[in-house]
């Protein structure tokens, strides 16, 4: 073979060492912003919701600010950025913000509903195309969609924005929460996908208000369905085979936070609060007080070192790897990051006896 020919597996290996590298240095290279909490939208499910943020998006960040917190996060090794709300495009700033990330080298991700998208929204995305654009797609029908969204049209609105996105030759992909209000569509939803000629894919995991308040939860659906529809699905049964089979070589760790948060990965609010990630806000820090280096260094780095206590089962849990094992979630959830939530512990129990039964 020429010696400047290179195969998948030595991509694939020095991937695989630039992560332990990132890793072992603490390189903050993959972030989340909430650029706002406002949205136009009124989703049932929204974990904002319960904060009622319309008295509080005044003090958000403003486009200084948040330019200047570009050029920290970028200056301390940030190379993937992620921007969500809210919905980021209900800011008057957005294309200011975005053009600077742009700018400063960043692979830019929007999470949007697609509803405020402008003839100068496009241009802008077509001058600096964002790595991906994620567009939110909660039904397949006005009926179901703005049952969950809340605010009639909007559907319409959202399928408008899809196609110009599509027409501009923008990278796009499609995702919904899957609940109880439109698991009735999900295959019509797929298919919409499919006919765009885009990436789709869905998530049952709907999490309480930031603030702890359990109402989005209602709307969640059977774990042992879940998994019925996951497995029923060839492409996400593959995925989820493939991972347990991972999973059985992770190192057990007496170690709470075992993902990439505080890590490799972190969290800004609107307000500027950096966290570890969007569901762990302690320990946080103020970066309107501070610059990002010191919060990262030496705040945000303690998470790193909690250990979980005597009474944690999870991290030995064989089925750890199918459960969605998320001591932030569990916060929310139970008030206890230690104390595990039984919908995502019955969850991996039902997608582990889908394993064992395709395993024969």
């Amino acid at each position: 073979m020429d010696s400047c020919q290179h195969t998948d597996s030595d991509t694939s290996d020095f991937l695989r060492k630039l992560h332990r590298k990132i890793e072992t240095q603490r390189v903050p290279y993959s972030d989340m912003v909430s650029l706002t909490h406002g949205c136009n939208l009124r989703c049932v499910h929204c974990y904002h919701r319960g904060e009622d943020p319309a008295g509080r998006i005044r003090n958000e960040l403003d486009a200084g600010a948040w330019m200047a917190l570009i050029d920290d996060m970028v200056a301390a090794g940030c190379l993937f950025l992620t921007l969500t709300g809210g919905d980021p495009l209900i800011r008057n700033d957005f294309a200011e913000i975005y053009r600077h990330a742009k700018e400063k080298g960043l692979l830019v991700t929007v999470f949007t509903n697609a509803t405020l998208l402008s003839d100068k929204i496009i241009s802008l995305f077509q001058e600096f195309p964002p790595r991906n654009i994620d567009v939110t797609l909660y039904g397949a029908t006005a009926e179901t969609y703005e049952g969950i969204t809340g605010i009639p049209g909007s559907f319409n609105r959202c399928i408008q924005g899809i196609e110009a996105l599509l027409n501009a030759d923008l990278s796009l992909s499609l995702k919904t929460v899957l609940m109880s209000l439109n698991r009735h569509e999900l295959l019509a939803i797929r298919q919409m996908a499919t006919n765009y000629g885009v990436e789709f894919r869905y998530d049952a995991s709907i999490m309480p208000y930031l603030n702890g308040g359990k109402r989005p939860l209602e709307f969640r659906l059977e774990p042992e369905e879940v998994a019925a529809l996951e497995f029923s699905d060839l492409e996400m049964e593959t995925q989820f085979q493939d991972f347990f089979r991972r999973s059985k070589a992770f190192v057990s760790s007496d170690k709470l936070y075992n993902c990439g948060t505080g890590l490799t990965s972190f969290y800004v609010d609107s307000y500027g609060i950096l966290q570890p990630c969007l569901m762990v806000n302690s320990p946080s820090y103020d970066l309107t007080r501070g610059d990002f280096s010191t919060g990262w260094m030496t705040v945000i780095h303690n998470i790193r070192d909690t250990c979980a206590g005597t009474e944690y089962e999870c991290n030995d849990c064989e089925k750890k790897g199918l459960c969605g094992l998320c001591p932030g979630l569990f916060q929310l959830e139970t008030g206890d990051p230690e104390v595990k939530s039984t919908y995502l512990c019955a969850l991996g129990k039902h997608r582990y006896r889908k394993i064992m039964e395709l395993s024969g």
